[in-house]
């Protein structure tokens, strides 16, 4: 079990760097600078993902992560929808029985335009669901660590196989205009995201026991460099896109070192707190940067038509503070958390425990 020290505030600060670098791929500013995108493309969630497996515990029954991850991930992410589409067709838009079919199946393209990023929930309930069996069955862990590597290999080859196998895959109904890529909760890439899942949990003691060192940094940021000079990979899970995807895997494994040596550097400045506290937020922000930057953009589009630095850095800001203000509303009302924050952590269910 993670320890509650300095290693444990490490991790914490660079699950708030992961969500911060999805804010940012998700705002104008990578249109501001050239690769920009490219290179945070090539890395954000298969760090988010292998940042998230850190967390992962083998030890728990498959009934309590079936209930736990339900309750954390799927809740939220149903809740939001179903209030936001009860809003729509209280403004008589939409059509509800395609709009739900659009829910339970749980890919980008089956969601509203504004929610897009809400698709990571219900795929990353899989992929929580997929680690448990696969670590039971194979044992993993328990591995020499060259075959832990072949094993994770493996997978990632089995994952690019069912791409290429079901790359054209599109679930569609004739008449209605639906058509959604992909399989349900975004299955067809649990193996890729599952791998990277599966080293953020074997990789879980030596995070705890990380100290960069200068060598290795400067190594893993000049091979990325020139992975994303020369190469240029890109890779969208959400649009089952990308171009060189070795060299995209290789870069995200390499991006891996860099991140954590910063979010060890944050935890030694008085920045810590933030960045810890974005970590801990990082449902909300998920949940709320999206549909706020979309808004904020319109807004500043309609004042002169261009939005300038100044502009793009206080819709930056926004896209952050408001999800944590909602948080914050959500966290102070027992009730109100029932249906966004897991039942463990909430006081009703404390005091009826105790």
């Amino acid at each position: 079990m993670l320890s509650a020290g300095k290693r444990n505030l490490t991790i914490d600060i660079a699950r708030g760097i992961s969500i911060l670098l999805i804010v940012l791929a998700h705002g104008t500013l990578g249109f501001r600078i050239p690769g920009m995108n490219q290179v945070l493309s090539s890395f954000r969630l298969p760090f988010f993902f292998f940042i998230s497996g850190v967390f992962f515990k083998k030890e728990l029954s498959f009934d309590r992560v079936l209930f736990d991850k339900a309750d954390a991930l799927l809740k939220p992410f149903f809740v939001t929808l179903l209030l936001y589409g009860a809003t729509e067709l209280f403004r008589s838009r939409g059509e509800p029985f395609l709009y739900l079919l659009g829910l339970v199946y749980g890919v980008g393209a089956s969601l509203p335009a504004t929610w897009l990023p809400l698709w990571f929930l219900p795929h990353l309930f899989s992929v929580f669901i997929f680690a448990w069996v696969f670590i039971r069955i194979s044992r993993i862990h328990e591995r020499p660590d060259w075959l832990k590597g072949l094993m994770l290999l493996l997978l990632i080859l089995a994952g690019r196989l069912v791409l290429e196998l079901l790359g054209t895959f599109t679930f569609r109904i004739p008449g209605a205009g639906i058509k959604w890529s992909g399989l349900p909760f975004s299955l067809d890439i649990t193996l890729i995201t599952g791998a990277f899942f599966i080293c953020g949990f074997l990789s879980r003691d030596a995070i705890l026991r990380f100290v960069p060192r200068t060598s290795w940094l400067l190594l893993t940021i000049a091979l990325v460099a020139l992975i994303q000079y020369f190469i240029r990979p890109s890779l969208n899970l959400n649009a089952r896109s990308h171009e060189s995807f070795f060299f995209c895997l290789l870069s995200a494994l390499l991006m891996i070192y860099p991140v954590l040596s910063l979010a060890f550097f944050i935890s030694r400045m008085w920045l810590r707190s933030l960045f810890s506290y974005l970590g801990a937020m990082s449902l909300f922000i998920l949940l709320f940067h999206y549909i706020i930057m979309m808004h904020s953009i319109r807004l500043f589009k309609s004042l002169d038509g261009v939005i300038s630095w100044g502009e793009e850095a206080v819709i930056l800001a926004v896209s952050v503070a408001a999800p944590l203000l909602i948080g914050e509303t959500v966290k102070r009302i027992p009730l109100l958390a029932l249906f966004f924050r897991p039942l463990k952590v909430n006081p009703l269910f404390q005091r009826r425990q105790s």
